[in-house]
């Protein structure tokens, strides 16, 4: 069906078409809309395009301000909204955007969709502010409470969309750090010490933790040649050379599990965190906020700077989607630069 811009002289809200009969548009105009979250579709039994949009009109006058459609209940809206795309969205950012949506009514003390105003969530940011949470988080509950409104809109609850008149919270450029040699070794030496094979995996190959974390024995190969097989952007399966250190771990120290395909349990992201406090009580840049796995990656990525390597090498090693986050991140390394502080692998 054609959706045409004619339409929003007549009606603020809603699709006036014509279904394709034998191949053509033609036939009867119709309207559909959402009013409340409740679908309305009309024939409007003319062939005029003037003529149809008077008479849609007519509709969403007589439909929006009729006492008799009421609104859902606010907790049946969350819920329809949660389970319009649950199905494309992963659980866990599902539940959170459920939550932050939950928050802002409790805090702005509203009961009803279409009370939201870009004042009110303006006036939720800056108590969440005064709370002293970090933007990035009230940038995030920003985000979810716009995807509630989008949606809302969509379904006739909001006309307009009051998150599009919030300015985002600025969001301080993250502290990139690296890891020097002599709390590098100590860190290693803790991780030996308490069988925390994974730092091993972050430093010697940069991978990530969801990738250390989901690393199975199909994807390594310690015969003739060493190397481990990583799923980059896109699933596009990356190999990667494997260090002898990496090696003599995987013979020696990782025990193979019958029935488990993964080397190491399955476990939350929170548990792995966990699993660096021995090491962040003993190395302070790991006890900075912030700073835990992808440290170990990023020295993995400053140390071949340092040693040479050139940064398109490095930047397909560490699996970037594109040279310029290796540029931004690792170029100021550059021997030339004269930060010669770090040693080769």
């Amino acid at each position: 069906m054609d959706k045409q811009d004619w339409y929003q002289r007549y009606v603020p809200d809603g699709v006036i078409y014509q279904r394709k009969i034998d191949g053509e548009y033609n036939g009867p105009w119709n309207y559909s809309l959402y009013i409340n979250g409740r679908r309305i579709q009309k024939s409007l039994r003319t062939t005029s395009k003037a003529l149809a949009g008077r008479r849609a009109a007519e509709i969403y006058e007589s439909y929006a301000n009729c006492p008799a459609v009421k609104m859902s209940s606010l907790e049946s809206i969350i819920k329809e909204f949660s389970a319009h795309d649950a199905d494309i969205v992963r659980p866990v950012y599902n539940r959170k955007r459920e939550k932050h949506i939950r928050q802002f009514f409790e805090v702005s003390k509203l009961t009803e969709v279409f009370a939201i105003t870009p004042e009110q969530i303006n006036k939720y940011l800056d108590s969440r502010a005064a709370e002293g949470i970090a933007p990035k988080t009230r940038k995030n509950e920003l985000s979810s409470i716009g995807a509630f409104c989008h949606w809302a809109k969509s379904r006739g609850y909001l006309h307009t969309n009051p998150a599009r008149d919030v300015d985002a919270p600025k969001v301080p450029p993250m502290k990139i750090v690296y890891m020097q040699r002599p709390e590098l070794e100590k860190a290693l030496e803790i991780a030996a010490k308490n069988e925390i094979w994974g730092v091993f995996f972050a430093y010697y190959a940069g991978l990530r933790v969801h990738e250390i974390a989901n690393l199975k024995w199909e994807q390594i190969h310690v015969d003739d040649n060493p190397t481990i097989e990583v799923r980059g952007k896109g699933d596009k399966i990356v190999t990667l050379p494997l260090h002898p250190e990496l090696v003599k771990i995987i013979k020696e120290k990782i025990t193979r599990v019958e029935g488990r395909e993964t080397l190491f349990p399955k476990h939350t992201y929170r548990w792995w965190d966990k699993m660096l406090e021995p090491v962040r009580k003993q190395c302070p840049t790991l006890a900075n906020r912030g700073q835990g796995w992808h440290t170990f990656r990023r020295t993995f990525g400053s140390i071949l700077i340092q040693a040479g390597v050139g940064i398109e090498r490095v930047s397909r090693l560490l699996r970037h989607n594109q040279i310029s986050t290796t540029i931004k991140h690792y170029a100021h390394l550059i021997p030339e630069h004269g930060r010669n502080d770090l040693l080769n692998l």
